[in-house]
């Protein structure tokens, strides 16, 4: 087993082919995020014994019902349920009430602030997990709403791989909600996944944020009977 880089850190786990890349669940969390890139279920279990979390789960990524019978024979057990959401993009769909912008360099912090201050702690994505959901799909993009002062009230951000869009995060400044702000992401997210040749967009959320979920259906979402579930590890080493 070969690890490469330092907790807490993001981490690269290795063995021969099989790989995976850990992180923190997020800044705040003592949880660890781990992502399976190749390899069976012996090695998904090696990988999450070697992350060095003092205390804490191991957690995985949202995963639907067909992909967690690796994660089962690893050892990991239920832990959270996601809704999932779906979008027909040849639907009509309308066109943002405010300006929606490219995400500049600057406003990278400010995002992972509005990250902070709009999800509570288990929900946080922190800059790393908001750089992996930007890196998640070959094509993607940050994008911006700002306020008539200047000031960036919230941010999305939107993939593309093959057909389908995914749209991985979207968080409004606590201090700007119901102001249209995260409709106008929506709307242009949607616009953006289908320039980008998608005919479907898909995201997912937690089951008790009923103010987004009554966003995505008023945007044209319908609920996806199957959800996703988050599945943890609590370490068990030898001492």
């Amino acid at each position: 087993m070969k690890t490469r880089g330092t907790w807490p850190g993001p981490m690269s786990i290795r063995r021969g082919w099989s790989l995976a890349t850990a992180r923190p669940w997020n800044d705040q969390s003592s949880d660890a995020h781990l992502r399976l890139i190749r390899g069976n279920s012996e090695f998904l279990r090696e990988a999450a014994l070697a992350i060095p979390v003092a205390d804490g789960l191991i957690l995985s990524p949202p995963l639907a019902a067909g992909s967690t019978s690796m994660w089962e024979e690893a050892g990991f057990r239920p832990h959270l349920v996601l809704d999932m959401f779906q979008r027909d993009l040849l639907a009509r769909q309308a066109s943002p009430s405010v300006p929606v912008m490219a995400g500049e360099e600057g406003e990278w912090e400010r995002a992972v602030e509005i990250d902070s201050a709009a999800f509570e702690s288990l929900w946080r994505l922190g800059s790393a997990g908001l750089k992996e959901a930007l890196n998640a799909t070959p094509t993607s993009t940050f994008l911006t709403v700002r306020s008539d002062t200047g000031t960036t009230t919230g941010f999305a951000i939107v993939g593309a791989g093959g057909s389908t869009g995914y749209l991985q995060r979207v968080a409004v400044d606590p201090a700007y909600v119901r102001q249209g702000f995260g409709r106008a992401l929506v709307r242009a997210s949607l616009g953006w996944a289908r320039n980008h040749g998608c005919r479907t967009m898909l995201l997912n959320t937690q089951p008790d944020n009923i103010p987004a979920g009554r966003l995505y259906e008023e945007e044209g979402f319908t609920r996806v009977a199957a959800g996703l579930v988050i599945w943890s590890l609590r370490p068990q080493r030898e001492t």
